[in-house]
């Protein structure tokens, strides 16, 4: 033991004496979430598919810790790591989720194995320049305003530059690789070589811009993906969980295409359950633009306004599990995906708070399965105009359990809102009153293309409307309405201790005739959450 000691005083003077040598400022911050959440999310009751119940348990407590690092030598150079003890549910133990490692560790004994690493990048500045560089793992969000990013706003890892032209113009550019290497045949069926056509590459240019009581920051993505990128990052196991990453399928591909029930695309799926897509084409094409704009001028108003065009050429032609031409051969349908996005929030600022009003406009599917969709195509989006149908007040914290994610990139629906955001009236404590009604932009028939092909009965396992899985996203089209009702409040108990209750509710005025076939009836949707977070 005392050697043991000496060899930790003596390492602990080593690391002192380099940090001194070399000037190195090691700046530590992070926060502990702990989160109690009671709730009933499935949206509906007495699933057709009752080997999943109703989705979620009622009550689910549990707790996060992120911890970050920033070793800076100096304004021109720096470094940051962030890790994160991942979510932690009281009471579950490893087995859960069976290789997802993360999520877990809260049973008897408490050995979880969730430690990940979120960020890890350096921050430096090319000598004599304006030209700075951020490369490795770090946040990419792209220019947003008006609740969120509804494309991309997510760890990845990325090569971002920016440059300084002037005081009021700057120039952003940059790669970012969300997805490579991880697809495997053995796994994954198919044809092709392990780590063969599954990257997903994307080239970034942003020109900021920033004038007295005016913002805007024109934007373009470009990308390519590869049709195993799809395969290999969301996949269906018996026992009905699935790796994460999702969004690759149910963001970049039509919604007969974005369920698991042809997660093979390829020669088979591999559950066995059908033939697979056979797609045409090795790799598709994606383009995304955008303008998001802040006008501040008339304050104690604040007008924004963003503006998202998305289109991806998809993976070419698939064949149509439900239909065949008259020579029997399998009907063909298109990949391709095609849209747009527009948001608002007009606010007034006041003393006791901050009333204003918002909404959005996504592009819906047209009835025909064979053309493709409609809808903006997304990567990771992170919508926050609401705490309920969307992200939290601490946005993922605890919040997927309780918050019925109907699609955090706003694509196939329209909505309206009015808030009152960070009313006073007490010392240290704030509320947000919120309510907002939702509405699909999809045509009703595309309802019945989330029917699962291999079983004439349908399914609430497969498809991606109105599942009660935690990774599917809620398919609203044009009889299809949700009311919403958020409460936040937050108090302050400390400098670096606040405490957050959320109450959420759901109208859910889903159309019995359009979704009769699923088996499901619907109910309304609430929730009850206590969030406590140390910052540090």
């Amino acid at each position: 033991m005392k050697r043991l000691v000496t060899l930790l005083l003596t390492g602990g003077i080593l690391l002192g004496s380099v940090a001194g040598a070399l000037a190195i400022d090691f700046n530590i911050s992070g926060s502990w979430d702990f989160y109690f959440n009671v709730g009933e999310v499935s949206m509906f009751k007495k699933p057709h598919d009752a080997r999943h119940g109703r989705g979620t348990d009622v009550f689910d407590p549990g707790q996060r810790l992120r911890f970050q690092l920033d070793a800076v030598a100096s304004e021109n150079l720096s470094g940051t790591v962030m890790f994160e003890l991942g979510t932690q549910w009281w009471g579950q133990d490893n087995g859960f989720n069976s290789g997802a490692g993360r999520g877990a560790g809260g049973a008897l004994g408490t050995d979880g194995v969730d430690v990940a690493v979120l960020r890890a990048y350096i921050d430096w500045q090319v000598p004599n320049t304006e030209l700075r560089v951020r490369m490795g793992l770090q946040n990419t969000a792209l220019p947003n305003a008006a609740g969120g990013s509804a494309i991309l706003d997510d760890e990845t890892a990325a090569l971002l530059v920016s440059y300084k032209i002037s005081d009021h113009v700057s120039l952003l550019a940059g790669w970012s690789r969300p997805y490579n290497d991880n697809y495997r045949r053995g796994d994954l069926g198919g044809t092709d070589a392990d780590g063969t056509f599954d990257n997903i590459d994307l080239g970034i240019l942003a020109i900021p811009l920033s004038f007295d009581g005016f913002s805007a920051t024109p934007w373009g993505m470009l990308g390519f993906a590869g049709k195993n990128a799809a395969r290999a990052q969301i996949v269906h196991y018996p026992d009905g969980f699935g790796k994460s990453g999702g969004y690759v399928q149910r963001g970049l591909l039509p919604l007969d295409l974005a369920q698991g029930k042809l997660d093979g695309l390829g020669t088979a799926s591999p559950d066995g359950r059908g033939p697979g897509a056979n797609l045409s084409k090795t790799y598709a094409t994606m383009f995304w633009a955008g303008i998001p704009v802040t006008i501040t001028a008339f304050d104690p108003f604040n007008f924004e306004l963003d503006a998202n065009y998305g289109y991806t050429s998809g993976w070419g032609k698939y064949n149509d599990a439900r239909a065949t031409n008259r020579d029997g051969s399998p009907r063909r349908n298109d990949t391709r995906r095609e849209g747009f996005v527009i948001k608002a929030l007009a606010e007034y600022k006041m003393d006791w708070g901050i009333p204003g009003v918002f909404g959005w406009y996504g592009s819906g599917d047209d009835g025909n399965t064979r053309n493709g969709s409609e809808r903006m195509p997304y990567l990771s989006p992170n919508g926050t105009f609401s705490s309920f149908g969307l992200a939290g007040y601490y946005g993922d914290v605890g919040n997927n359990q309780v918050g019925e994610r109907i699609d955090t990139g706003y694509s196939g629906t329209w909505a309206f809102g009015a808030q009152i955001r960070d009313m006073s009236f007490l010392e240290d404590l704030s509320h947000t009153l919120r309510v907002i009604y939702w509405r699909g932009t999809n045509d009703p028939s595309m309802a019945k293309s989330v029917r699962n092909p291999f079983n004439p009965n349908g399914s609430s396992y497969d498809n991606v409307g109105w599942n009660e899985q935690p990774w599917s996203t809620v398919y609203l089209t044009k009889n299809d309405y949700l009311v919403e009702f958020n409460l936040d409040s937050v108090y302050k108990i400390y400098e670096n201790l606040e405490a957050c209750l959320e109450l959420g509710y759901i109208i859910n005025g889903v159309d019995k005739n359009t979704w009769k076939w699923s088996g499901n009836q619907k109910e309304d949707a609430w929730k009850i959450s206590i969030n406590f977070r140390y910052s540090f």
